[in-house]
């Protein structure tokens, strides 16, 4: 099977979309698809490619920064989508192009037509709803409130298949009248086997680690007053917050005052992938903060996967599918969202039950190796394709 997935996004590095669609690609290559990507706005950030996936762009090779010319640039996209699509079937010979990162009907609307058209079988790859004020903040946004709507509710059930991360996304669906043999509901797909070297935290410090976007909507304050609420039994801890540093992250240095038994070390952005999976084996207990809301009830976290590669106790918060998934003081410890009291229990029980923690942490592994593998899966959306378009 050939398949040409084009990305909003960049690929194959950089945020968690990226690393997604990466072991998406890399699953697929290896249970024998035919894998390209089509970096819809180019090369964002500049990452070497050392994938075997090959990858191309759009039109543009780097992202446009300029306002205005941004806009014709976008309108030139939207007016060469027949021929993309044309290219997709004739000259790349694709049997299936997956839209990764497009949720407007402006764009999909036109896609799906195309697809169909010349006998192209069009795939929606669904990960989370955002909530409105993270795509529509200004007043000339407020169309794509509108326009993400009339996707879900129309265009929707016109694609030939559609991949979503949790069952909140596939019952969205659902009520939108999607035929349910148009759905595969797949958790994410991670790399768990990653090397570990010996790596742990030497430190006399207690470390508890978070990485990711560090957002309050990812529940970066609340773990930050969880730091603080934690017993003085602990002794001296460290919270290490892997990732790029953001407007709430400042307001944490604006605020920090020095305190010897707790600690806050940030890191910045981690280029490399491996380096971060070596900051997570430098923690002692790794955290899903997030507070609750729509994007947290219809993703499935990134973060928690990557967790759990680590062989780490993990605590997070009560969202979306992991409460169906996973059992507390089993897998993870939960905490409630939206509450660093809980949090800082969650964390302290971890700490004064080391046993437990370990056994918890062997679990939680054992598990995202059932269901959250990237080959596993890759191979399971391959078949549904397989067999969903008999090719």
């Amino acid at each position: 099977m050939k398949i040409t997935v084009l990305t909003r996004y960049d690929f194959p590095y950089f945020g968690a979309a990226e690393n997604l669609l990466r072991q998406l690609a890399l699953g697929l290559d290896e249970h024998g698809a035919k894998v390209q990507i089509v970096r819809f706005s180019g090369d964002h950030h500049g990452r070497h490619n050392d994938t075997p996936i090959p990858v191309y762009n759009y039109l543009t090779k780097k992202k446009i920064s300029q306002p205005i010319l941004r806009v014709f640039v976008f309108v030139l996209k939207w007016f060469l989508i027949p021929i993309f699509v044309l290219r997709c079937k004739f000259d790349f010979k694709s049997d299936v192009l997956v839209l990764y990162g497009f949720d407007s009907a402006f764009m999909l609307a036109p896609l799906i037509f195309w697809c169909k058209l010349f006998g192209l079988k069009g795939v929606r790859f669904i990960t989370e709803v955002y909530p409105e004020q993270y795509y529509a903040r200004k007043w000339y946004q407020r169309p794509k409130i509108w326009l993400r709507a009339y996707q879900n509710k129309w265009i929707d059930r016109h694609f030939d298949g559609l991949v979503v991360l949790t069952t909140a996304l596939r019952d969205l669906l659902l009520r939108n009248k999607v035929p349910s043999e148009k759905i595969v509901l797949i958790p994410h797909f991670i790399n768990l086997n990653v090397k570990h070297g010996g790596i742990s935290n030497t430190s006399n410090r207690f470390r508890i680690g978070f990485c990711g976007t560090a957002i309050e909507l990812n529940g970066i304050m609340d773990l930050v007053d969880a730091l603080f609420l934690l017993p003085e039994s602990i002794g001296q801890t460290e919270l290490v917050i892997i990732g790029k540093k953001t407007p709430a992250l400042q307001r944490i240095v604006n605020n920090w005052k020095p305190n010897p038994l707790r600690m806050i070390f940030m890191t910045g952005k981690v280029k490399s992938t491996q380096k971060v999976h070596e900051l997570l084996l430098e923690c002692d207990v790794l955290v899903n903060p997030r507070k609750s809301g729509v994007s947290a009830e219809t993703g499935f976290p990134t973060k928690v996967g990557e967790y759990f590669a680590a062989r780490r106790p993990v605590v997070t918060t009560r969202c979306g599918d992991l409460v169906t998934y996973l059992e507390d003081k089993k897998h993870v410890v939960f905490a409630e969202p939206n509450d660093p009291r809980s949090l800082a229990d969650a964390i302290t029980f971890l700490f004064e039950h080391k046993d437990e923690a370990d056994l918890i942490a062997q679990n939680g592994y054992k598990w995202a190796c059932r269901e959250l593998d990237y080959r596993t899966n890759s191979l399971k959306l391959l078949n549904w394709m397989q067999i969903r378009f008999g090719t």
